[in-house]
């Protein structure tokens, strides 16, 4: 992993064979490639921007191994929060959601509520759950 680092150019490109690629030109790294598409678009949307960069050099062509955007463009909740904290908040939310909700015969969408109502908490914007005991169903 390297320190921030500024994207300063992102094109797509194909290879001979028909295989899409993006190649990127990163500040302190210079030309790089990547076959992931992913990483493609998220270096193509921060065009301009610092992001962290892991690459590796292979013979005379510099690989692309991940990239992360440093901040959510918005989170929608709890301020500037990196997207990838969002989305472990997320998962862990509808977790809980879930086991909360356990035999007690709720539906998916009062589960998937229940989700965002604990990742709003968890992300600063809410009051904490009121203890939940639902009826044994037996």
């Amino acid at each position: 992993m390297m320190p921030m680092a500024l994207v300063k150019e992102v094109e797509p490109k194909r290879t001979q064979s028909g295989k899409d690629y993006w190649r990127a030109n990163i500040a302190g790294v210079g030309w790089a490639s990547t076959f992931d598409s992913k990483i493609g678009k998220l270096l193509a949307d921060h065009k301009g921007s610092e992001v962290d960069v892991t690459t590796e050099k292979n013979g005379n062509y510099t690989n692309i191994l991940s990239a992360v955007a440093p901040h959510a463009e918005s989170s929608g909740v709890g301020g500037d929060v990196p997207q990838r904290d969002v989305l472990i908040v997320r998962q862990v939310a509808l977790k809980a959601a879930v086991e909360r909700s356990a035999g007690a015969g709720l539906t998916d969408k009062d589960i998937t509520d229940s989700a965002q109502f604990f990742a709003d908490w968890m992300l600063g914007g809410g009051e904490p759950p009121e203890p939940f005991n639902p009826e044994p169903p037996f």
